[in-house]
């Protein structure tokens, strides 16, 4: 079985959180992984998952589109 050994953990980009600062986000730290016995080394990157607005704005979206449709 592959046994991977975590060296480092990758902090959030700063410029990244100033786009998505109006959202409701969670983030899921990124890490550098190293195989353990070899020199080969495997990166996860940092995941930004935008929960709430974009949600609203698909919706707002498809609503006002109806309406334009509607008045056609």
């Amino acid at each position: 079985m592959l046994e991977f050994k975590t060296i480092q953990e990758l902090k959030p980009n700063e410029e990244i959180l100033d786009i998505i600062k109006t959202y409701k986000y969670k983030i899921i730290n990124g890490k550098i992984k190293t195989l353990l016995y070899t020199n080969l080394q495997f990166i996860e990157p940092t995941k930004y998952i935008i929960t709430y607005p974009t949600t609203l704005t698909i919706l707002l979206t498809f609503t006002m589109m109806q309406d334009i449709l509607e008045k056609i």
